[in-house]
């Protein structure tokens, strides 16, 4: 028979809880604390932060500021192309900013060659090497912006290589913000305390969101994740309404 889900719980969220629902319902957990398990997992599904990548850091990649540098419109702005243009961009003007930096030495060298021969060359080639060097003269300006514009600055300063540390919030899977929900709501309630954690363990292996071998590796597993931290972020409102103070 499919277990009775509560009217508070979502309509587009009450198939999801119905699934875990029924294949936990072997189990010697009491309805209620399978019922809240149920709808605070499918919860923490829903939490973007639960799915970001593993590490200590989240990406701060400016996809929309660096594809309006390199001119691409939104159409065309997903963030797997605004990196690739941009990596393209970034090799391209380390070879300009090389090159330049040799035309501006070579130039250099010529001046001084043509100012060391100056007095054994014809008059006609006076004229010319003189006119190389107001050319020359007036390119130099042009060449410094080059060099400025593609100038590459280190590592770090990439954008595509920017990062910021996880807030508390942010560092939890899946399981591990469902398995913490878990230990608030049912310490919450005025049940049996002497079964919360056999029974946090019992729906963690029924439902796969731990390898733990016993309640106790899972409940230090547990009480870690949450070590040095004030506060936790509270599950939505409609899982509140759904475990009720007598799990």
């Amino acid at each position: 028979m499919d277990p009775v889900i509560p009217a508070s719980v979502p309509a587009h969220l009450r198939d999801q809880v119905s699934v875990y629902v029924r294949s936990a319902s072997h189990l010697p957990v009491v309805p209620n604390r399978i019922l809240c398990g149920a709808c605070l997992l499918v919860a923490a599904k829903r939490r973007s932060e639960c799915h970001f990548p593993p590490g200590a850091t989240l990406p701060t990649v400016p996809y929309d500021s660096l594809a309006a540098f390199l001119g691409l419109s939104d159409a065309e702005s997903p963030p797997a192309l605004v990196a690739s243009r941009y990596r393209r961009y970034r090799q391209a003007g380390q070879q300009i900013n090389m090159v330049t930096q040799a035309v501006r030495g070579r130039l250099k060298k010529l001046h001084e060659v043509l100012e060391k021969h100056h007095e054994v060359l014809p008059e006609t080639l006076r004229y010319l090497a003189e006119d190389i060097r107001k050319q020359t003269n007036s390119l130099d300006p042009l060449l410094l912006q080059l060099l400025a514009a593609t100038h590459q600055s280190a590592a770090p300063e990439n954008p595509l290589h920017w990062r910021r540390p996880k807030d508390a919030h942010e560092r939890f899977n899946v399981s591990q913000q469902a398995l913490i929900w878990w230990q608030y709501a049912f310490h919450r309630g005025r049940g049996r305390r002497g079964k919360i954690w056999d029974d946090i363990y019992a729906l963690a292996r029924v439902w796969g969101l731990t390898r733990s071998q016993d309640v106790d590796h899972l409940k230090r597993i547990v009480v870690r994740l949450t070590e040095g931290m004030t506060e936790i972020v509270a599950p939505p409102g409609w899982c509140l309404q759904v475990c009720p103070l007598e799990l």
